[in-house]
């Protein structure tokens, strides 16, 4: 379920049948394409009290792209001579904020808070202790994912040196063997594999621009980056992918100086890891759930809030939160199977998508 004003009748709470300025506010955001991407439905607690279950999810304010873990939303201490109704938003920089309305004999919704989106309506009835589901009124408005540029890796894409597929890739290499399109399946109609060489060191990468080192943009023009791969074959090799100074790096915790980039390196952790990086220093965390599985999907996004934090998700969960280490050096983007032994080791990729951060006046 999703954005709803209920008719008076049906209503629990007669002024939960109000049109009011919030609803308004989140509508016009969604014109806009900004609403609720995935999850983030507001409930009841099971034993129910002063708070509310906001489920995890992501959302697309002022066209950022925060994630958010599950939580509960505090509601604060009912009047205890009239009702009121609270708002619960989430904003830009991934906070979840209840307002709280006014106490009336008629309430009314709070305003919608800045560089925010709506989720729910509470009524707080007068000495209310606990929060009920029939207090719980959904104003998620639900808007279409869409990307500013995005790569398929269909079969019938181009596929030459220094064009690759249909974002016209650049392709170097360290002795790198033959990348070729894979024959498409269902949910993945297009595959590209990048193949390293067959002696340690080898390896391949794909990137914006000739080089792998090109610098392209600033990293705080990026608002999201989203990667789909499989890794085939799990040991002895590094794979990298998203943000950095260098895409040849294939270095554990490191693509060049700086970046923000999804690595797996078995020599340092059975498990994907996380990277922010400026200045040749870095902040990395190991994923915590399961080890890397060959031949499995993985989505990752890659997405800075507008704060300037770097949020890293995997399979459309928030993983980690960096605030520590963000990359401000202008930076490429792309990825890099590397091996280190005397066989060939290759990277998967379904897709990829890049959101770019709002820009504002580009000119004076």
């Amino acid at each position: 379920m999703s954005f709803t004003i209920p008719n008076q009748a049906g209503a629990a709470y007669a002024r939960q049948a109000g049109w009011y300025q919030a609803d308004i506010d989140g509508l016009v955001a969604a014109f806009a394409g900004d609403g609720v991407l995935s999850g983030l439905g507001c409930t009841a607690q099971a034993s129910p009290d002063m708070t509310v279950a906001v489920a995890a999810g992501q959302a697309r304010v002022r066209g950022y792209f925060p994630f958010f873990a599950a939580q509960n939303a505090t509601i604060g201490a009912a009047s205890g001579s009239n009702p009121r109704i609270d708002l619960i938003s989430v904003d830009y920089n991934g906070t979840v904020t209840v307002t709280a309305g006014t106490a009336a004999a008629a309430p009314v919704c709070p305003a919608l808070p800045a560089n925010s989106v709506p989720l729910a309506q509470v009524y707080v009835q007068t000495s209310a202790t606990s929060i009920g589901s029939n207090a719980i009124t959904d104003k998620r408005v639900v808007v279409y994912d869409v990307f500013d540029a995005a790569d398929e890796f269909t079969s019938e894409a181009l596929v030459t040196t220094g064009n690759i597929s249909s974002l016209a890739w650049g392709t170097t290499a360290a002795t790198g063997g033959t990348m070729a399109f894979q024959t498409g399946s269902s949910l993945h109609p297009g595959i590209l594999r990048l193949v390293t060489g067959t002696s340690s060191g080898n390896n391949q990468r794909i990137h914006f621009g000739s080089a792998a080192t090109t610098a392209v943009f600033a990293p705080a023009d990026v608002a999201r980056v989203r990667m789909l791969v499989s890794v085939p074959t799990i040991t002895t090799l590094a794979i990298k992918a998203g943000i950095g100074q260098d895409v040849s790096d294939a270095a554990a915790g490191s693509l060049g100086t700086a970046g923000a980039f999804v690595e797996f390196v078995p020599a340092t952790s059975a498990k994907w890891r996380y990277t922010t990086r400026q200045g040749g220093t870095s902040t990395t965390n190991a994923d915590t759930g399961a080890d890397v599985v060959a031949g499995n999907w993985y989505q990752f996004d890659i997405v800075r809030l507008q704060n300037g934090n770097w949020q890293f998700a995997k399979n459309g969960v928030l993983a980690f939160l960096h605030s520590a280490n963000q990359p401000t050096t202008a930076c490429n983007m792309g990825f890099l199977a590397q091996t280190v032994t005397t066989a060939a080791r290759n990277l998967d990729i379904d897709f990829f998508g890049i959101n770019w951060a709002p820009m504002g006046s580009r000119f004076t």
